[in-house]
């Protein structure tokens, strides 16, 4: 995703270049939902003391988000108060950790909404409705209506706004659905058109992006967002497809849950080799052809990364709090 998206917004619009990022960043906007869904199909389904979340898991990301902070901010470089605040904001992919660390500290009283079936589908209806598709909505009309349904648009997030459905509003609805699929059954037919809709939704992502786009002219990131029906649509296809393709293989499990080991530290440390790749050697999006340039490199992070994370792995106390 960050690969595709390097020379993304610097590509004038309509260009081939911009069509080929859209068209890599579109197929893979599930990444961050469905980890989210993973997590809460994983952390929904047992029990974990209070005390563990915080003195585990979140003191584990605390830390991580302290010192990979810092270590970006150095290398960015800056005076000593631009560090320190650097450090604390993060770099642009760490958004990612407030964001599960919130989650993680609200863990006990979304356990206690899944153990009613009922409440916790009325709690995903909600997040549907206010969250996913009325905005959506709206930014379609916009888009496509123009002006009379920009007003609209802002009266209804003013709206929003007042009634302050924080609750809902966005990742902890992926967390709850994760473990909502996890414990559904789904037959072939049902299968299939949830595939379909996925399908759909990656298209959609790319057909109104680029329409939004042209309309500005510069890149509207809106469709690209996670709390979009299109994405919704690619995660759950996504989650939905591993869910009765892999992990039913007890040899792709296995080789799953390895890889999982390793995980955080690659989206820890991809963003470190993706720059040094660009400022030592020049070698980026758009160093060639961007259609095997996206691909390639990408394969490439992901090697160096993943070893880097295996022998930080396999580091005392680093392996721990550090990756």
């Amino acid at each position: 995703m960050h690969i595709a998206a390097q020379n993304f917004v610097s590509s004038q619009v309509s260009s081939f270049e911009w069509y080929v990022f859209n068209f890599f960043d579109s197929v893979v906007r599930w990444g961050v939902p469905v980890f989210v869904m993973i997590s809460g199909a994983l952390f929904l389904e047992r029990d974990f003391p209070i005390r563990k979340i915080f003195s585990k898991n979140i003191l584990r990301l605390v830390v991580s988000y302290v010192i990979w902070g810092a270590i970006y901010a150095f290398i960015d470089g800056g005076g000593i108060s631009d560090i320190f605040a650097k450090t604390f904001r993060g770099h642009y992919h760490m958004w990612f950790i407030p964001m599960i660390i919130g989650i993680y500290i609200c863990v006990p009283i979304l356990k206690k909404i899944v153990e009613s079936e009922q409440i916790a589908k009325y709690f995903l209806t909600l997040s549907f409705v206010f969250v996913f598709a009325l905005p959506w909505f709206m930014q379609v009309a916009v888009v496509f209506g123009g002006s009379p349904f920009t007003v609209i648009n802002n009266i209804y997030k003013n709206l929003y706004g007042k009634m302050h459905l924080e609750l809902i509003a966005g990742y902890p609805a992926y967390f709850i659905l994760g473990h909502m699929l996890s414990k559904s059954e789904f037959n072939k037919k049902a299968r299939i058109f949830i595939y379909v809709m996925g399908i759909v939704g990656a298209i959609s992502t790319m057909v109104f992006c680029y329409v939004s786009s042209v309309k500005n002219p510069t890149l509207d990131e809106f469709f690209y967002g996670n709390l979009t029906l299109n994405v919704l649509a690619e995660s759950v296809a996504v989650f939905v497809f591993f869910k009765y393709n892999s992990l039913k293989s007890a040899k792709i499990g296995k080789i799953v849950g390895k890889l999982s080991t390793y995980s955080f530290g690659v989206y820890l440390i991809h963003a470190l080799v993706i720059e040094f790749l660009d400022k030592q050697f020049g070698l980026n999006t758009l160093s060639f052809n961007p259609i095997l340039a996206v691909p390639c490199i990408a394969v490439i992070v992901c090697v160096v990364a993943f070893t880097a994370s295996w022998i930080l792995n396999r580091i005392p106390i680093l392996n721990k709090y550090i990756v």
